[in-house]
């Protein structure tokens, strides 16, 4: 995760509760939406890493206060989530694509 991305799920996790409604961050459907092992990975190991790196919070004007919400809602997301410890050889993210030829000169 980059320093923008922290911030950017940091403040959905201050302005939104975790429950139910158009408001909250609902955790039945993040769990349908991350039926998938490689997307719920991701995303696990991008909170994980929102966990240890609080310091980025902190240098965004967060209060003490504001980062113990954050924290505290990301780890009860956490633990509602299913876990998933398949590794896989090559991340999705770095398979490789077929680039196109260009031809200079036609």
């Amino acid at each position: 995760m980059e320093k923008k991305d922290i911030k950017d799920v940091s403040a959905a996790f201050l302005d939104h509760p975790l429950g139910e409604g158009p408001e909250a961050i609902d955790v039945e459907k993040m769990k349908q939406i991350l039926s998938d092992k490689k997307t719920l990975k991701t995303v696990r190991l991008n909170l994980e890493n929102l966990l240890h790196n609080q310091d980025v919070l902190e240098s965004a004007g967060a209060t003490t206060s504001q980062i113990s919400t954050i924290i505290t809602k990301i780890k009860e997301l956490l633990e509602q989530l299913p876990t998933s410890d398949k590794k896989w050889n090559k991340p999705w993210w770095n398979l490789d694509v077929e680039t196109p030829e260009i031809f200079e000169g036609y």
